[in-house]
């Protein structure tokens, strides 16, 4: 026993160094990860191979040291083996025992936050980033302290609240956009499957021919109508619910879709 505490306190001599800790837990508590290759400002920086090939720009991700978490899952464990007076835990490590709660409950809230930002950087495409455009904006801000303001020292409760809030949100704005959209493609769909005639293996005179086929042509038109009220009406609101108001690069790219949604009513015909 004494010999598996000598190995783990060997590991840890890194993080034997009151300063050190200290200074671990001042670390910001998120952090984003960048285009490989450029640093915070932009500038060329030296990233791995592995961090290209792994990473998406812009995701979050818990900046919680890795050296300190082993410690504070083991640490309790050595606490206990302590007591029996079997071996003696560096001050510097033991002062970390009253925080650790508070340090596991709070790194697994923001680590709530980060897989739910994720999420909506993964589920998006580049056209809705571009109509999300203020949304995005508006989730950044409200988690742009975690990335330079609050550490694992004083990060309040709120921020974290605050911040699962505005990503779900945003993530429901997303999910209805598309879900109307999907709407929408399968009117397209329906009409452009639809066949115009009603022709049977009968023998026909011409004018009753001609009626059966007007009688169905009249049929499919309040078909088509129905099709375009429902395009219609999921436009409008999706515009009026997600996009009234927001700033004009937002409004072109609306125009944009709409037009493209246009082009593909009348293809669809």
């Amino acid at each position: 026993m004494t010999g598996n505490f000598k190995e783990w306190n060997d590991k840890l001599k890194d993080m034997k160094d009151a300063k050190e800790i200290d200074d671990t837990l001042l670390d910001n508590i998120l952090v984003k990860t960048r285009e490989p290759g450029a640093d915070d400002k932009g500038n060329p920086a030296i990233v791995t191979s592995m961090f290209q090939k792994s990473r998406k720009s812009g995701l979050l991700e818990s900046n919680f040291n890795t050296k300190l978490l082993k410690v504070l899952i083991e640490i309790q464990y050595m606490n206990k083996i302590q007591t029996l007076g079997f071996v003696t835990i560096p001050h510097s490590l033991s002062r970390l025992l009253p925080q650790r709660d508070r340090l596991r409950i709070l790194r697994e809230s923001v680590m709530l936050i980060v897989r739910d930002y994720n999420n909506i950087i993964m589920l998006i495409d580049d056209r809705e980033k571009a109509l999300f455009t203020d949304h995005l904006h508006l989730l950044d801000k409200s988690i742009e302290p975690g990335l330079a303001k609050y550490t694992w020292t004083n990060a309040p409760e709120y921020f974290v609240k605050n911040g699962r809030q505005n990503c779900q949100n945003c993530f429901d704005s997303i999910k209805e956009f598309q879900t109307r959209y999907t709407n929408i493609s399968d009117q397209f769909e329906n009409i452009s499957t639809t066949i115009l005639t009603n022709i049977e293996k009968n023998m026909y005179q011409l004018d009753e021919f001609v009626t059966k086929q007007q009688d169905a042509l009249l049929k499919k038109r309040k078909e088509f109508k129905n099709a375009f009220t429902i395009v219609k009406k999921e436009l409008m609101e999706t515009y009026t619910q997600l996009f009234f108001g927001k700033q004009s690069k937002v409004q072109n790219e609306w125009l944009r879709f709409v037009g493209e949604l246009d082009k593909k009513l009348n293809k669809a015909l």
